[in-house]
């Protein structure tokens, strides 16, 4: 957050210019992850419909994508939801006889890539 001084002194200054530097440089890495991932989902967006399995499918995918880099773990159903909310039309995520699906080639893509990416998901 940028101070509302309009002075500094010498030290005060170079500190403040440090920290707008840090700040400028994160929100630039942010946007570029950003961008790739935006990319990523939009190829995805392009593949075709293949086999349909069940949603428990890219819970496991993901939850083991997450476990391998050993990052904190959550509960199956905290993943399922976070997939039915956030991942829904990339996933092709439909409800069949009260059970959701999703596209098995489309988990495989997005979710490996996509956990790369940290800036669509927090998982912590």
């Amino acid at each position: 957050m940028r101070a509302k001084f309009k002075s500094f002194c010498g030290e005060c200054f170079r500190i403040a210019t440090s920290e707008w530097k840090e700040s400028d440089e994160v929100r630039r890495i942010l946007m570029a992850r950003g961008e790739k991932t935006w990319d990523m989902l939009q190829r995805v967006g392009q593949l075709k419909l293949s086999e349909q399995v069940p949603i428990h499918y890219a819970v496991e995918k993901l939850s083991n994508e997450v476990e391998s880099v050993g990052k904190e773990t959550h509960s199956p159903r905290w993943y399922k939801t976070f997939i039915l909310r956030h991942l829904r039309n990339e996933l092709h995520i439909k409800k069949v006889r009260n059970k959701y699906v999703c596209d098995r080639e489309r988990v495989d893509v997005t979710v490996a890539r996509i956990y790369g990416n940290p800036p669509m998901i927090s998982l912590k």
